[in-house]
């Protein structure tokens, strides 16, 4: 059965708050929460961790998309964003 609705942050802030036993740190994120999908019945937290892993890759960027980027500087740059 596949689900019709779609998770959002809020959802997957919910669940860890949930799992880690975190109380949410405003009154926003706890009205978020209220809206988020439940995610608490997806997991079996009693069972050991899976030991499949996706593996990872990594591709250099080509010269042509970095010439693109140097050329077409993002205009929302927030230069305190740690990201």
């Amino acid at each position: 059965m596949t689900r019709s609705i779609f998770g959002r942050i809020a959802s997957v802030l919910c669940i860890t708050f949930l799992a880690l036993f975190i109380e949410p740190a405003s009154a926003q994120a706890r009205f978020n929460g209220a809206k988020a999908y439940d995610y608490a019945n997806a997991f079996d937290f009693s069972k050991a961790p899976s030991t499949a892993r996706a593996a990872m890759h990594q591709f250099a960027v080509p010269d042509s998309s970095r010439q693109y980027l140097a050329t077409h500087p993002s205009k929302n740059i927030d230069e305190d964003d740690p990201t």
